[in-house]
C-alpha cells in the first residue's frame, strides 16, 4: 500500500513557524488531534504541511482525506488508502499493525459521524494517529485540540518589526501575484499592517485583500476597511478556497449554529473588542449564556485567552461584522446597544474608583487601555439618542484617568465637545467634565479653550471642591504654558491647599514640562521636588512615576552637581512603572537614566538606558506625550541630542538586552551592573556570499523564489536552495525573520 499523495499547495506556505513545531510534537506524541480556528484561519494548510513534514516517521504511510465534499467519511477514507470496498472493516484490515498518519480533513459537517468513526478507528488499531481539521472539536476521551489563532498583526513601529510579522509577509507574497512589481517598502508598510489588522490577521482574509491589488490602489484598500465583509466577497483569482469567498465561509459555520447561538452571537457582536464572563451574561440577558458561549467557543467562532485575572473573549472582526448583520435582523440593536453602554458605564465607573483609590491603579489602567474601541462605540450611540445624552456626558466624564494620563487628550476634546454640546444645563456632571475638558485643552495646547472651560465651571453655582481645584489646575497649566509663572504657581497653590482633585501630580508634571521648554530649570525643579515628597512610596504609583521623570529632567538640566540626582530619581521609579504596566513613563524614566549617565561620561550605560528606551517607546503607541505634541518634541530633541553625543556608527546594536515586550526584564536588564569591557571592538560579520546577498535582498522585498529565479536568471530550484542555505547560516526559521535582517542592515 503506497501513502496518498498530500495535496499540493500552488501559492506557497507562509510562516507559522511555532505552530508547525506545536502541531509536528503532537503529531508524534498523541493518538488524536484536532487542530480547530475560525473561518479562514488555515487549518488545512498548517495540517497537510505538518503531515508532509512527519511522513517519514509513519512508515506505514500518511494518508489526506479531504471530507469537505462527502456525505461518508469512512468511504473517503478506504478511497485515500486505495480500497475497493468502502466498509470499516476493510480501512481496519488495510491498517492494522501499521504506524499511520491520517488527516481528516474539513470534518466541520460531519462531526457527529466522524466522532463515531474515530472512535471505532482508534479502537481497533492502536498505531494509528489522526489529525482532524474542523472549526468544533469532537469531544472524545483523549482528544488533544489545537487552537489556531490568526497570523500576529500587533507591535509593527517601523518597516524592519512590520518585515518580522507573519500577516505582511503573506499579504505581500500573495501581492506579487497579482502585481509583480509590488514591495513592502518604507513608504507603505503601515497600510499594510493597517490591512492585516483590519481583518485580524486571518490569512484567508488577508490573500483575499491582497488580490484586490490587482484592481485598487493600495491606499484605497486601506480606505474601505469599513466595509471588511465587502471587500471579501466574491472569489478571487489567484486564492484557494473550497469556499466562494469569506463571507461565504462565515455563512456556512452560522448555518450550523442553534437560534439560540445565533442569537448571542449577534448580541455579542455588539463589544468591539474583548470581554470577560459578566460582560456577556449582562449582554445575553436572561439565556443561558455559558451553554451557548462554550459553543460559539467550541465552534471557533469566538476566541478565548486565559488571563491571570480570568477568561477574555472576543470574535474576530469579520465574525463581529457578520454578527451585527444578524443583530440588525432581530430589530434588538437599540436595547443591545443601550446594555452594551451600561457596561461601559460600569467599567468606567470602577476603574475610576480603583484609580482614586491609588493602590488600585494597575488595575483601573487594565480596564481601560483595551477598552478605547468600545468606550467610543458606547459614545457614538449615545450621543446619537437624546434619551442617553447625560449618559454619554457621565461616561466621558467618568474616563478621565485614561484620557488625561494615558495621552488621549486628543480624542477626550472630541467627545468632550460632542457630550458637552447635548447638556448645556448646569448640571454636576456637566462641571465635572468641564474641568476635564478644560485639563485635556490645556494638556493638547489650546490655553484660551481650557481657560474659558476652567471659568464656566468655577462660575457655575453650588461647584464641589473636587470641581474648583480641577478647574484652578487647568488654569494653572494654561498660565505656565504661557510663560506667566508667578500666576501658575499662585494658582497651584490654592488648589493644592482646598485639595480634593484626581489631577494635581498630572498637572504639576505639565507645569513643569512647560516650565522646562521656557527654560525655567530652577521652578520645574522646586515645583516637583516638593510635589514629589507628597507622593513618594505612597499609593498614587502615576503620580511617583512621572513627577519622579520631570523631577529628574529638571535636575539633568541644572547642571553636573544635580547628575547623581537625577539618576537617582530615574532608577527609582522604574520598579512603579513595571508594577503600573506603563510603557510611556517607563521610557521616559530610561531617558533620564541616559542623560545622567552620559552628564557622568558613563557612556556605555547612556547607551544601555537610551537603548532600551527607544525600543520600548514605539510599541507604547503613542504620537504625543500626554496628549501635547509640544511635551513629545522636547523628549524627542533630548533623545536626539544624547544620541549624537554617545552612539557612534553601530553601537547601539551592541547593547544586547532583553525583549522590548516585557517591562520586568528591561527594569532588571538596566539595574544590573555593566559587564566588564572586552578588548577591542566588536565586529558584525556574516557569512553570505556575494550571490545569496542579492538574493536576501530580495527576499526582503517580498519577492517569492519563483520571482528571484526570474529576475537572476537562474532556476527557482537554485533560488529555493539558496533562500534554504541562506536561512541556515543565519540560524533563521522563516523568510520574515531574513527580511527583518536585511532592513536592520
Amino acid at each position: 500500500m503506497v501513502a496518498h499523495a498530500l495535496p499540493s499547495d500552488l501559492s506557497g506556505f507562509v510562516g507559522r513557524v511555532q505552530e508547525q513545531a506545536e502541531l509536528r510534537e503532537l503529531v508524534l506524541s498523541r493518538r488524536l488531534v484536532v487542530v480547530t480556528g475560525a473561518p479562514g484561519v488555515g487549518k488545512s494548510r498548517l495540517a497537510v504541511r505538518v503531515s508532509g513534514q512527519v511522513n517519514r516517521s509513519f512508515p506505514g504511510g500518511t494518508f489526506h482525506v479531504d471530507l469537505a465534499a462527502v456525505p461518508a467519511p469512512v468511504r473517503a477514507i478506504a478511497t485515500a488508502l486505495g480500497l475497493p470496498g468502502g466498509a470499516m472493516d476493510d480501512v481496519a484490515g488495510a491498517l492494522a499493525g501499521k504506524r499511520a498518519l491520517v488527516v481528516l480533513d474539513n470534518a466541520d459537517h460531519l462531526v457527529a459521524v466522524c466522532r463515531g468513526v474515530v472512535r471505532e478507528l482508534l479502537g481497533a488499531l492502536p498505531e494509528l494517529r489522526l489529525v482532524v481539521t474542523s472549526r468544533e472539536v469532537l469531544g472524545l476521551p483523549g482528544e488533544q485540540v489545537m487552537s489556531l489563532l490568526p497570523m500576529p498583526v500587533g507591535d509593527a513601529h517601523d518597516l524592519s518589526s512590520a518585515l518580522r510579522l507573519d500577516s505582511v509577509v503573506l499579504f505581500a507574497e500573495r501581492a506579487v501575484a497579482d502585481d509583480p512589481n509590488f514591495v513592502v517598502d518604507q513608504h507603505n508598510w503601515s497600510e499594510v499592517v493597517e490591512i492585516c489588522a483590519g481583518v485580524d490577521g486571518l490569512p484567508l482574509a488577508i490573500e483575499f485583500a491582497a488580490s484586490w491589488l490587482r484592481v485598487l490602489p493600495l491606499a484605497e484598500l486601506t480606505a474601505r476597511l469599513d466595509d471588511r465583509l465587502g471587500m471579501l466577497v466574491g472569489r478571487r483569482r489567484g486564492v484557494y478556497t473550497r469556499h466562494p469567498d469569506m463571507v461565504q465561509a462565515i455563512s456556512w459555520s452560522a448555518d450550523r449554529c442553534t437560534p439560540r447561538e445565533r442569537l448571542l452571537w449577534a448580541k455579542l457582536s455588539a463589544f468591539a473588542g474583548g470581554f470577560g464572563l459578566t460582560a456577556a451574561q449582562a449582554m445575553g440577558g436572561g439565556s443561558p449564556v455559558l451553554e451557548h458561549l462554550a459553543a460559539l467557543v467550541d465552534k471557533s467562532l469566538v476566541y478565548v485567552v486565559h488571563e491571570p485575572d480570568g477568561a477574555k473573549y472576543r470574535l474576530p472582526g469579520v465574525i463581529r461584522d457578520y454578527g451585527l448583520g444578524m443583530l440588525a435582523e432581530t430589530r434588538l440593536e437599540p436595547q443591545i446597544r443601550a446594555r452594551h453602554l451600561e457596561h461601559c458605564a460600569r467599567v468606567a465607573s470602577t476603574a475610576e474608583a480603583a484609580w482614586r483609590d491609588g493602590w488600585r491603579q494597575p488595575e483601573a489602567l487594565a480596564g481601560l487601555r483595551d477598552g478605547v474601541p468600545d468606550f467610543e462605540q458606547a459614545l457614538r450611540f449615545a450621543l446619537s439618542r437624546p434619551a442617553h445624552h447625560e449618559d454619554a456626558l457621565r461616561l466621558v466624564a467618568a474616563l478621565h484617568p485614561l484620557w488625561l494620563h494615558q495621552g488621549h487628550a486628543g480624542l477626550a476634546g472630541r467627545w468632550l465637545t460632542a457630550a458637552l454640546a447635548t447638556c448645556p444645563r448646569p448640571e454636576p456632571v456637566r462641571r465635572k467634565a468641564l474641568w476635564v475638558a478644560a485639563v485635556a485643552a490645556s494638556l493638547r495646547g489650546e490655553q484660551p479653550l481650557a481657560r474659558t472651560l476652567a471659568a464656566e465651571c468655577l462660575g457655575a453655582d453650588d461647584v464641589d471642591t473636587e470641581a474648583v481645584s480641577s478647574a484652578l489646575l487647568a488654569q494653572a497649566c494654561a498660565a505656565m504654558a504661557d510663560g506667566q509663572p508667578d500666576t501658575a504657581l499662585r494658582l497651584q497653590e490654592q488648589a493644592a491647599g482646598l485639595g480634593g482633585s484626581p489631577v494635581l501630580p498630572l498637572a504639576v508634571v505639565a507645569m513643569a514640562a512647560s516650565a522646562l521648554l521656557h527654560r525655567e530649570f530652577s521652578a520645574a525643579a522646586a515645583l516637583t521636588g516638593q510635589t514629589l515628597e507628597r507622593y513618594r512610596g505612597g499609593a498614587d504609583r502615576w503620580a511617583e512615576v512621572y513627577l519622579r521623570y520631570a523631577a529628574g529632567l529638571a535636575a539633568w538640566h541644572l547642571g553636573e552637581c544635580e547628575y547623581a540626582q537625577a539618576a537617582e530619581l530615574a532608577l527609582g521609579g522604574l520598579p512603579v512603572a513595571v508594577e503600573l504596566g506603563d510603557r510611556v513613563g517607563f521610557a521616559l524614566l530610561a531617558e533620564v537614566g541616559a542623560l545622567a549617565a552620559a552628564g557622568r561620561r558613563q557612556y556605555d550605560r547612556a547607551r544601555r538606558f537610551l537603548d532600551v528606551g527607544e525600543r520600548i517607546w514605539p510599541l507604547s503607541h503613542r504620537d504625543s506625550l500626554l496628549g501635547s505634541a509640544a511635551f513629545l518634541r522636547h523628549h524627542q530633541d533630548h533623545v536626539a541630542e544624547m544620541r549624537s553625543k554617545v552612539v557612534r556608527g553601530d553601537e547601539m546594536v551592541l547593547c544586547g538586552g532583553p525583549d522590548a515586550s516585557s517591562l520586568a526584564a528591561a527594569a532588571a536588564f538596566l539595574l544590573e551592573p555593566l559587564p566588564a569591557a572586552a578588548p577591542g571592538r566588536a565586529k558584525r560579520t556574516h557569512p553570505l556570499t556575494a550571490r545569496e546577498h542579492q538574493v536576501a535582498e530580495l527576499v526582503s522585498k517580498g519577492l517569492t523564489d519563483k520571482a528571484i529565479a526570474a529576475r537572476l536568471g537562474m532556476a527557482q530550484r537554485t533560488a529555493e536552495t539558496h533562500v534554504q542555505r541562506i536561512l541556515r547560516k543565519l540560524g533563521f526559521n522563516s523568510r520574515s525573520q531574513l527580511a527583518a535582517w536585511v532592513v536592520d542592515r
